[in-house]
């Protein structure tokens, strides 16, 4: 893998690259109560947080002097408006509070393009791949005090379910995939396909189809990508097979008590492709169908503001659930969103090798939330697509195809 760094890259400070300390604690935090308890997987989630809040707080007064970022508080604030005059159940309590941290990591993610032409510091990568392994390992030592023998998909504890699992550790795989590129540190890049690998199996024990189709698909998207740009070489693949290799085989020996649970696993997830390609529609399948047919036949009632009185069963499609909320605003905002994720994907095509790993991990992020969320969880607890869209948003505002020095 590449150690060169471009003259006209300059590295992050410590302190400025400490959000992706943040974000990588924010999405394994569910891991934490595996072992410890829900407590403290809120208080990884809320220290995870403020570390994803650092662009933000960090040039506040330039964001506070973006047009873009007072649209975008309009926007929020009509939202909520809509939401309020609907009577929607998802203005309640914690809902609330998720849907307004998904606000803020919006505007951190516009505030990331102020960091322009830098790279993340070695120091900060490194950190951020034994973070990974620290937390993927913790997450499968925690899973050995569950009771997971017995068939059907995966549910740990009244706050933790088969698709919050796989969307996590979904997302720290491509993470970690990322930091196995991005790190120069043999070491650390050992860890990060360790931790790549060992999130992978916990997706296996979820059960969840589409956690683990939209993380294979983010993680081949940032090797295809890698070697696209020259980031990888030849020599590396090795590396990184044999690595993937010592994680299967890590978490094969650990779990060998429950060995035969694990080939149960495996079975089961293949099972449930087999029978999603033959149209023998399991109960996810047939609740998504039925939720769908529900809100298409009151079609009527969804303009021009939206379904009223939505509750929390969302419709398990990001347009759909956009076009249930808020009508023909939801619309726009499905289509910008879906325009966004489109831009995202060819801009490192347009850009060639002039693309550096930084938009490496927002296309990757990205990506994986995006797919996900066509079949899977409610905006509110689709955090990770926020950080990304924000930072493609202000990339987009500022014609980057006449722009070599984005980062």
């Amino acid at each position: 893998m590449s150690d060169e760094v471009s003259n006209n890259q300059v590295e992050l400070k410590h302190w400025e690259g400490v959000f992706l300390l943040g974000f990588v604690t924010m999405t394994l935090s569910v891991g934490f109560e595996l072992l410890f308890g829900y407590r403290v997987r809120m208080a990884m989630l809320g220290l995870g947080f403020l570390g994803v809040m650092v662009p933000l707080l960090v040039n506040l007064p330039q964001s506070l002097r973006s047009v873009t970022v007072w649209v975008c508080l309009a926007g929020f604030a009509l939202i909520e408006g809509l939401s309020f005059v609907q009577g929607h159940n998802v203005f309640d309590g914690r809902i609330l509070v998720f849907r307004v941290m998904c606000y803020l990591i919006f505007l951190s993610g516009l505030s990331v393009q102020l960091f322009e032409g830098k790279v993340f510091s070695r120091p900060i990568l490194q950190c951020a791949g034994y973070l990974c392994f620290a937390a993927v390992a913790v997450s499968v030592v925690g899973l050995r005090g569950f009771d997971i023998s017995q068939g059907g998909r995966f549910t740990g504890s009244e706050n933790m379910h088969s698709v919050g699992l796989s969307y996590s550790f979904g997302l720290g795989g491509v993470v970690a995939a990322y930091l196995a590129i991005a790190n120069r540190s043999l070491l650390a890049r050992i860890a990060s396909i360790i931790a790549m690998t060992g999130c992978l199996f916990v997706l296996f024990v979820s059960g969840s189809r589409g956690g683990l189709l939209s993380s294979l698909a983010g993680i081949l998207l940032v090797f295809a990508y890698a070697i696209w740009n020259g980031q990888i070489r030849n020599k590396d693949l090795a590396g990184v097979l044999a690595a993937a290799l010592v994680g299967v085989l890590i978490s094969s020996f650990y779990l060998a008590g429950k060995w035969a649970y694990v080939e149960e696993r495996v079975l089961y997830v293949f099972e449930r492709f087999e029978g999603a390609i033959d149209n023998q529609f399991d109960n996810s399948i047939s609740e998504r169908y039925l939720l769908n047919r529900v809100y298409f036949s009151d079609i009527e009632n969804l303009f021009p503001f939206g379904y009223w009185g939505y509750s929390n069963d969302y419709p398990h499609n990001i347009f759909l659930e956009f076009v249930v909320r808020w009508g023909i605003f939801g619309i726009l905002l499905g289509l910008a969103l879906y325009a966004l994720f489109a831009f995202s994907v060819f801009l490192p095509l347009k850009k060639r090798n002039k693309t550096n790993s930084v938009m490496l991990l927002f296309l990757a992020l990205f990506a994986f939330s995006f797919i996900n969320g066509q079949f899977n969880l409610s905006l509110e607890f689709n955090r990770g697509m926020w950080f990304p869209a924000g930072f493609f948003l202000a990339v987009a505002l500022r014609s980057p195809f006449e722009r070599d020095d984005i980062s």
